[in-house]
C-alpha cells in the first residue's frame, strides 16, 4: 500500500488497490489521513503515534475542514501525570509501572 502525498480532496479516485492520502498544504493537521478503498469509499483516520490510529469517519459524512477540526482533537492528548500515594507524596523507584 503505497502513501501518496498530496492535497486530500474530493477527486481521490478509486484505483485497483487501497491507497492513503496524507494532510498537507494551509491548514494541514499532522497525521491526518484519507484512505481510498479499491471499492471507492474514502475514510478519514487520524495517525496518533506510529501504528496507531484511529477512525474519524467517512468522507461523505465530514467535510476537510471537519475532519481536521476532530484530528486536532486527537493532537491534544492530556499528559500523563506521575502517581502518587494516598498522602498525596509521589512514587518513585525503576521497578514500578503505571497506567495514565
Amino acid at each position: 500500500m503505497a502513501t501518496k502525498r498530496r492535497r486530500i480532496n474530493d477527486s481521490a479516485k478509486a484505483t485497483g488497490k487501497a491507497y492513503e492520502i496524507r494532510d498537507s498544504g494551509n491548514g494541514s493537521v499532522k497525521g491526518l489521513i484519507l484512505r481510498v478503498q479499491p471499492s471507492g469509499h474514502r475514510t478519514y483516520y487520524i495517525e496518533i503515534a506510529r501504528g496507531i490510529r484511529e477512525r474519524i469517519g467517512r468522507q461523505d459524512a465530514f467535510t476537510l475542514q471537519a475532519a481536521r477540526a476532530e484530528a486536532r482533537r486527537y493532537s491534544v492528548l492530556p499528559e500523563r501525570k506521575a502517581p502518587t500515594t494516598s498522602s498525596g507524596s509521589a512514587i518513585t523507584g525503576e521497578s514500578r509501572s503505571w497506567q495514565p
